[in-house]
């Protein structure tokens, strides 16, 4: 037999079967696929970035946290529950073409059920584990299904017409409602560091955030030491009844003294206590009693200025001192008082060396320690 004789074909003839040869790249060969001919890409491969997506923020709520970062990041923190559930609402609709094929009625209901539960046991995992919860959160978490519900998609075009327009400027006013509070505490963070050595003289409604407390408290235009506005404390009989300075820049290291003005409307004097202590021992617990500072005041009808040497308060605490840069709150509060009484608060600011003088003239005389 002769040698083999392969047919060739021209560059521009067709192969016999009418196909032209698929062209191969040059230097790379031909193309292969990672999945047989008809076979579906891994499941595994196509979910595992929407999990570790869906669970960064579920970390987030256990791990981390906002610390001891200005009030609006705090606030702002929390709104982690609006997105975190926003996402998780909306994934089952990007995943599964099952679940796009259901009713909406059946999609809202499943989606706002699960996220009751599933908020409610994050709460309760976060009392147990960090000794912390808010119920507000499970409010953010409704909030954030919602709106993945009405403006997200395939959710968003499925809603009647009327109604889903009328239901998203409800969602998009509820959403400025949870923003407030982000707002509120940035304007007053802002107004707090203008005011500096000022730490409270209740002129703003906006101060009022810096407050809090057992005793019901007010602004009050009637009784006042500078300005416009005083705050009411209404003192009850329980054992400890006051209020707390809590939101206020914490450095007070250029200051010599804490001052403040208290006026007693009544005929009898009032003992109450002065406590002030840093982020250390708010942190710490139990929170002892000698790692802080705390001091007695009787004080007499009309305006008394209490004043307290912040040497002192850095000296208060057994074993250390008290850390004058990140004070992390003010308490003021009566022990265990027969009846219920009233006392207004004002001019509560820092004083610097050369400002300590023994006597206020718009406020009266010192207030008198009334031993440890």
């Amino acid at each position: 037999m002769g040698p083999e004789i392969t047919a060739r074909h021209p560059p521009d003839t067709p192969p016999i079967d009418g196909e032209r040869p698929r062209p191969v790249d040059a230097g790379v060969g031909p193309r292969t696929s990672l999945h047989r001919p008809g076979e579906a890409p891994a499941v595994g491969l196509t979910l595992f970035p929407w999990v570790l997506l869906a669970a960064v923020p579920l970390v987030l709520m256990f791990v981390g946290g906002p610390g001891d970062a200005p009030r609006c990041l705090q606030h702002a923190w929390n709104l982690g529950h609006i997105g975190a559930f926003m996402l998780w609402a909306w994934l089952p609709a990007r995943l599964s073409a099952t679940w796009r094929q259901q009713p909406l009625a059946r999609q809202a209901a499943v989606i706002m059920g699960v996220t009751l539960v599933v908020g409610a046991a994050i709460e309760w995992l976060q009392a147990g584990l960090l000794g912390s919860r808010d119920w507000l959160d499970l409010a953010r978490d409704g909030l954030g299904a919602a709106l993945a519900l009405g403006f997200l998609a395939p959710y968003r075009s499925r809603w009647p017409a009327p109604f889903g327009r009328r239901g998203r400027v409800v969602l998009a006013v509820l959403s400025l409602v949870a923003l407030l509070p982000v707002t509120l505490a940035l304007a007053d963070d802002l107004l707090a560091r203008h005011q500096m050595p000022l730490l409270a003289g209740f002129e703003t409604p906006l101060e009022m955030v810096r407050w809090s407390g057992s005793a019901p408290q007010t602004r009050e235009r009637r009784v006042h030491c500078r300005g416009r506005w005083g705050l009411r404390v209404n003192l009850g009989s329980e054992r400890y009844s006051g209020v707390s300075l809590k939101h206020a820049p914490g450095d007070w290291q250029r200051y010599a003294a804490l001052q403040l003005a208290v006026f007693i409307p009544d005929d009898d004097e009032l003992e109450l206590t002065v406590r002030i202590h840093d982020r250390q021992h708010r942190d710490t617990s139990p929170q002892l009693y000698h790692d802080r500072f705390n001091r007695r005041f009787r004080l007499q009808p009309g305006w008394n200025r209490v004043m307290i040497p912040l040497a002192e308060v850095a000296a208060a605490p057994r074993g250390r001192s008290l850390d004058l840069a990140h004070i992390a709150g003010v308490g003021i509060f009566a022990t265990s008082l027969p009846n219920p009484r009233t006392v207004y608060l004002d001019d509560v600011r820092l004083l610097a060396a050369a400002e300590i003088r023994g006597e206020d003239p718009l406020c009266g005389g010192e207030g008198e320690a009334a031993g440890p």
